[in-house]
């Protein structure tokens, strides 16, 4: 198998792209769980202890818990964007030093 450096560039381009979307995907799958499970405890705490009340505060709760499950999407989504970051920069730094040893304009000291 011979040393292909275009897969580590594929690879480190493939990081960055992930890394891109990685926030809006970890937002909107910890808001979507945040609002079912807002909506969830709202309705039992509702039915169980509150008897009266108003829909406003219902919706509001619910949007409340929702936003925290964006909130934790998002610092989620920045700490998996990084480590996907910082892997294609490891890539890249191979493809470097692949190139810098491979360089035939560098003078290669005798051995005495």
């Amino acid at each position: 198998m011979k040393y292909d450096e275009q897969i580590l560039l594929k690879g480190a381009q493939e990081f960055n792209r992930e890394a891109d979307m990685i926030v809006v995907i970890c937002a909107l799958r910890y808001g979507f769980f945040g609002l079912l499970f807002g909506a969830i405890g709202t309705i039992a705490i509702a039915r169980t202890w509150v008897t009266n009340m108003d829909s406003l505060t219902l919706y509001t709760s619910i949007a409340v818990v929702g936003g925290i499950g964006v909130a934790c999407g998002i610092v989620r989504g920045r700490k998996l964007a990084f480590k996907l970051r910082l892997e294609a920069q490891r890539l890249l730094a191979l493809v470097q030093i692949a190139q810098n040893t491979n360089r035939k304009d560098i003078p290669v000291a005798e051995v005495v």
